[in-house]
């Protein structure tokens, strides 16, 4: 994680973690039941999303029912798809894709190097 995320900053992308996930059906969770205690998913965000995370995260201090929780989380777009029957991929974002993909491998090539 710590070469991933120089890998990004390098790149001038933002990168962050986050301790809790604002669903519990994250992409990352079947892995850790099957005993891989250190998968992890790579999220692409927009401010827009991370602003209405931030709002449920402050929501949930107030502990406010599931039913304004699921309506904070509707006002951000990647949740309104997410995991759901609608979630298809025509909503996915080539550019993100490809960000992604490069710098996972530009990571991987900083291991091999860092491992020589």
């Amino acid at each position: 994680m710590q070469t991933f995320e120089k890998t990004s900053s390098e790149n001038h992308i933002n990168c962050q973690r986050f301790d809790r996930i604002v669903t519990n059906s994250a992409d990352h969770i079947s892995f850790r039941k099957a005993g891989l205690d250190d998968a992890f998913t790579i999220t692409c965000v927009s401010e827009e999303d991370l602003q209405v995370a931030y709002h449920y995260y402050k929501a949930q201090e107030f502990d406010v029912d599931q039913a304004t929780l699921q309506e904070i989380l509707q006002q951000a777009p990647l949740f309104r798809h997410y995991h759901k029957t609608t979630d298809r991929s025509t909503y996915l974002s080539e550019a993100s894709l490809q960000m992604t993909t490069s710098i996972i491998w530009q990571t991987l090539i900083q291991l091999d190097t860092d491992s020589v």
